[in-house]
């Protein structure tokens, strides 16, 4: 298939989740960070808590295991000889380590999407497309092989009580699929209006025994969120951001043309401006 023909097929039978904003045409970490603010901010309103899980997958893309993903492939009706195409592009792959004059013996590459392709991406978002679907009523917003798990609720019991389910699942997919989440790295924030998270509340979470740490902030994919949606965090950190750019301009403004400066501008300065700027 060519890539045309890739896109027409996965956006005509729907395959990819909808909430999956990665590696996908007219997609972008803006727009799954709009959807998840815009449903926290309604939340909110409405005088609700927000229990949130950030995971984070241990080495998710080197991790692929190549017979799940062709089996994968044969259930979303890749045809026989597509099939057998992709397992002869993943075989007998090899690697090999070279450490100045010296280097190792070749060997096979058993797991993973090879990595600076074309299809890499696309064998990546099929392999985890599921986990959105292995809990039945899962919140969930995926961004490649990051996810953010939600639970909107009045009473923060339940709120727990839903994620540590979900994470219980999604534990099990971790397991059924050669995948592992990083507990140390994985975190759980509370979200809400300053009046609802008055008091000691936090979020009692486990993944394989191990507690989740709270957080007051995180950042996903390159923006703070922090538990009111205040935004302070962020721009914080943009201006601290925008003062090193800053900073280093002035070093060299002697040298530079009036080009030059406007490129350095364009380069280094609206980036940071612009970046998810609708969220």
């Amino acid at each position: 298939m060519t890539e045309i023909q890739e896109e027409d097929y996965f956006s005509s039978t729907n395959i990819l989740h909808k909430t999956q904003s990665g590696f996908r045409k007219q997609h972008s970490c803006q727009t799954s960070l709009t959807r998840l603010i815009d449903t926290w901010i309604r939340d909110i309103d409405n005088g609700k808590l927000i229990g949130t899980v950030f995971l984070d997958l241990k080495k998710a893309f080197d991790l692929v295991d190549h017979k799940i993903l062709l089996y994968k492939l044969k259930l979303y009706h890749f045809s026989p000889k597509s099939v057998s195409l992709f397992t002869s592009y993943l075989s007998n792959r090899k690697q090999q380590v070279k450490v100045g004059n010296v280097q190792s013996e070749f060997m096979e590459i058993k797991s993973g999407v090879p990595q600076g392709s074309i299809l890499g991406p696309l064998l990546f978002l099929i392999y985890i497309n599921d986990i959105a679907y292995s809990c039945p009523d899962l919140n969930i917003d995926l961004y490649a092989d990051d996810s953010t798990l939600f639970k909107s609720d009045t009473e923060l019991s339940k709120i727990e009580s839903h994620l540590q389910s979900n994470l219980d699942y999604i534990s099990k997919w971790c397991t059924y699929n050669n995948m592992a989440l990083h507990p140390q790295k994985t975190k759980c924030m509370i979200i809400g209006s300053k009046q609802k998270l008055r008091g000691d509340k936090h979020l009692t979470l486990k993944v394989n025994d191990n507690i989740l740490e709270n957080v007051r902030s995180q950042k996903v994919l390159g923006v703070f969120i922090d538990c009111n949606i205040s935004w302070h965090t962020h721009i914080d950190f943009v201006c601290k951001n925008l003062n090193n750019k800053i900073s280093l301009l002035k070093h060299i403004l002697y040298y530079l043309t009036d080009e030059m400066k406007q490129m350095f501008n364009n380069a280094y300065l609206v980036p940071i401006f612009d970046y998810c700027c609708t969220v």
